[in-house]
C-alpha cells in the first residue's frame, strides 16, 4: 500500500495547524501589547509587540506586520525614542498602502502627526493632518456611496425614501463645511472693512488736493502722482492681505485640524494626547486673537479713533506686567527674562499704547531669541527722559532688514525660532504710538549676536 500522499496530507495539515498556532499567538501578543501601552507600561508593550512582529516576519503575514510596526512606533514615540518611532512607523505605513487597509493607515497618520509635533515639525504635522482628513472623508465617502447603493436595490425603500437620504446628506455636508469656515470668513470680513475704510480715506485725501489747482497743467501733474501713489497703495495693500490670510492660514490649519483629530480620535487617544492637542488648539487661538487685535488696533489708529491720554505711569509696574504677558511663551523656551531698574520711575504716558509697545517688543524678542537666551528691559534716566531699552540674545537682524521694520510696503517678515509666525504689523503700530509720544523706537542689531530696541518718554 502507498502512503506517500497521505503522509503528504498529514504533514499539510500539521503546517496548517502550526501556522494558525502562530496567527492564534500574534493576535494576542499583538492585543497585549496595544492594551498595556495603553496603561503607559511601555516596557512590557515593546515586549509583547516586539515578540509579536518576530512571529509575523516568521509567517509573512504583511497585514498583522504593518499593524504591528505601527504599535511599537507608538511605544517608541512615549519612550521618546523619536527616530525609531519613525522608522516603526514609516515602515508600517508603506505595507498598509500597499494592501490598501484604510483604518491602519489612519493609525499610522495620527501617531506620525504626534511625532511630528514633537519633533518640531509643525509643517509636516499639518501635512500629515490633512492626509488623515482627506482619507476619513474618503473612506465615509465611499461609506456612504455603498450604503445607498444597496438601499437603491433593498426591497421596500422608494425614489422618495432615496432623495429625503441623499438630500439629509449634502446638507450635513454643507453644515460641517460652513462651521469650518465660519472663523476665516468673519476675519476676512474684517479684513476687507479694514482695507475699504483705508482707500476712502486715501481717496479723500487726495480728492481735497485736487481742489486747491486751478491750472490744468499742476491738476494733470497731480494725478499722475496720484496715479502712482494709488499703484504703491494697491501693492501694499495686495501684500498686506497676503501677509494677513498667510497668518490666519497657519493657526487656523493647526486649530481647526487638532480639534478634528481630538473629537474623531478621542477614546483612542491617551490623556496626556488630549491635553497636547489642547494646548496647541489654545496657543493657535491666542495667536488668531492677537493677529486680529493688532489689526483692529491699527485700523482705528489709522482713522484717527484712538485718542491719546497722557498721565503719571509707573514705569517699573508697567514693565511687569509686560513681562508677565510673555512669561509663559519664555518658559517655553527656557529663555530668562530680566528687569533692570536702578530706581522707581514715573513718566508722563498714555498707559495703553505704553503697554502696547512694551508687550510687542518683549513678544519679538522672545520670538527671535533661540532657547535658552535672555531678554533684558532696562532704563537710563538722563534729565527729565527716560530711555526703555528691550535687548535680546537671539539671531539678530541685518543694516538692511533693520531698515525696513517699520515701513508696510517693504516690512520684513520672518518665522521665530521655534516657527513662531507674525505679521510685523506691531513695530509698526508701535512706532505709530511712539510718534504721538513725540518720540521714536530705534533699532540695532547684529547678526547672530541680538537685538537692541529702544525708546525714551517723559519723566514726571
Amino acid at each position: 500500500m502507498n502512503f506517500g500522499p497521505l503522509r503528504d496530507g498529514f504533514e499539510r495539515s500539521q503546517g496548517f495547524i502550526l501556522q494558525s498556532n502562530q496567527v492564534a499567538l500574534i493576535v494576542i501578543k499583538t492585543s497585549l501589547g496595544k492594551i498595556f501601552n495603553s496603561k503607559n507600561e511601555i516596557l512590557i508593550a515593546e515586549t509583547y509587540l516586539s515578540d509579536a512582529l518576530g512571529h509575523a516576519t516568521a509567517i509573512g503575514d504583511k497585514a498583522y506586520e504593518s499593524i504591528i510596526r505601527i504599535g511599537l512606533g507608538s511605544v517608541y514615540l512615549k519612550k521618546g525614542n523619536n527616530q525609531d518611532a519613525l522608522a516603526s512607523l514609516e515602515a508600517g505605513l508603506e505595507i498598509a498602502r500597499q494592501l490598501k487597509l484604510n483604518n491602519v493607515v489612519l493609525d499610522a497618520y495620527t501617531e506620525l502627526a504626534s511625532l511630528s509635533m514633537k519633533m518640531g515639525k509643525s509643517d509636516l504635522a499639518y501635512g500629515y493632518l490633512n492626509s488623515y482628513i482627506q482619507l476619513k472623508d474618503s473612506i465615509y465617502n465611499e461609506q456612504i456611496s455603498a450604503g445607498l447603493s444597496r438601499a437603491h436595490f433593498q426591497p421596500g425603500i422608494g425614489t422618495r425614501e432615496l432623495q429625503a437620504e441623499r438630500l439629509l446628506r449634502q446638507n450635513l455636508e454643507q453644515a460641517l463645511e460652513i462651521e469650518r469656515n465660519n472663523n476665516s470668513k468673519i476675519a476676512l470680513v474684517g479684513i476687507s472693512f479694514f482695507v475699504l475704510m483705508l482707500l476712502i480715506i486715501i481717496f479723500r485725501k487726495y480728492y481735497s488736493k485736487t481742489r486747491t489747482y486751478d491750472n490744468l497743467e499742476e491738476k494733470n501733474k497731480l494725478i499722475e502722482i496720484q496715479k502712482s501713489e494709488l499703484e504703491n497703495l494697491i501693492m501694499t495693500k495686495d501684500r498686506f492681505l497676503s501677509i494677513i490670510a498667510h497668518d490666519l492660514k497657519n493657526p487656523f490649519t493647526s486649530l481647526l485640524g487638532f480639534a478634528d483629530l481630538a473629537y474623531n480620535e478621542f477614546d483612542e487617544i491617551t490623556d496626556a494626547e488630549k491635553r497636547s492637542y489642547l494646548n496647541i488648539i489654545r496657543i493657535s487661538s491666542q495667536q488668531i486673537y492677537s493677529l486680529l487685535d493688532n489689526l483692529l488696533t491699527w485700523s482705528r489708529a489709522q482713522s484717527g479713533r484712538i485718542d491719546f491720554k497722557p498721565e503719571k505711569v509707573s514705569l517699573s509696574e508697567l514693565v511687569e506686567n509686560s513681562i508677565d504677558v510673555v512669561r509663559s511663551s519664555a518658559e517655553n523656551k527656557q529663555i530668562t527674562l530680566f528687569k533692570d531698574f536702578t530706581k522707581e520711575v514715573n513718566v508722563s504716558a498714555d498707559k495703553n499704547m505704553l503697554f502696547t509697545v512694551l508687550r510687542n517688543l518683549l513678544t519679538n524678542a522672545v520670538k527671535f531669541t533661540p532657547n535658552g537666551g535672555s531678554v533684558t528691559v532696562s532704563c537710563n534716566c538722563n534729565g527729565n527722559k527716560a530711555e526703555i531699552i528691550v535687548a535680546d540674545t537671539g539671531v539678530g537682524m541685518t543694516q538692511d532688514e533693520v531698515s525696513r521694520l517699520f515701513k508696510l510696503d517693504g516690512n520684513m517678515k520672518s518665522s521665530g525660532t521655534n516657527n513662531e509666525t507674525g505679521t510685523g504689523l506691531g513695530l509698526i503700530l508701535c512706532q505709530e504710538f511712539m510718534n504721538l509720544h513725540k518720540s521714536q523706537i530705534k533699532a540695532e542689531s547684529v547678526p547672530g549676536k541680538g537685538s537692541k530696541f529702544s525708546f525714551t518718554v517723559d519723566i514726571v
